[in-house]
Formats: structure tokens, C-alpha cells, sequence
């Protein structure tokens, strides 16, 4: 469920911009800096629940 939930949390915040009515040119641009962000969104939940209350999650 962790897992499922950050995947969705990092596919919406690709699937979000990709909606916006920009041509692929304007678009580009952002790309790795979407890609950026998704990831330390992933990252930082990890560590959030690596330090938080890792019990919980590992049942």
C-alpha cells in the first residue's frame, strides 16, 4: 500500500503538467524538473517513514 500510494503521488505529479495545453517545445523544458520533484517526494517519504514509526509500516 506504501508503495502503491507513492507511486500515485509521483505519477500525478507527472500526469498534472503533461494536461496543461502547452505544445511538446514548452513542455520539455519541465520535464526533468518534474521528474526532480516527484522523486524527492518519493525520497522524503521514505525517510519519513524509515525514521518515523518504521513498525507500523513493516506489518
Amino acid at each position: 500500500p506504501l508503495v502503491a500510494g507513492l507511486t500515485g503521488v509521483e505519477l500525478s505529479a507527472v500526469a498534472i503538467p503533461a494536461s496543461f495545453p502547452y505544445d511538446a517545445s514548452q513542455l520539455a523544458p519541465a520535464v526533468p524538473d518534474i521528474v526532480d520533484a516527484s522523486l524527492a517526494v518519493v525520497a522524503t517519504s521514505l525517510a519519513v517513514v524509515a525514521t518515523s514509526e518504521p513498525t507500523y509500516y513493516l506489518q
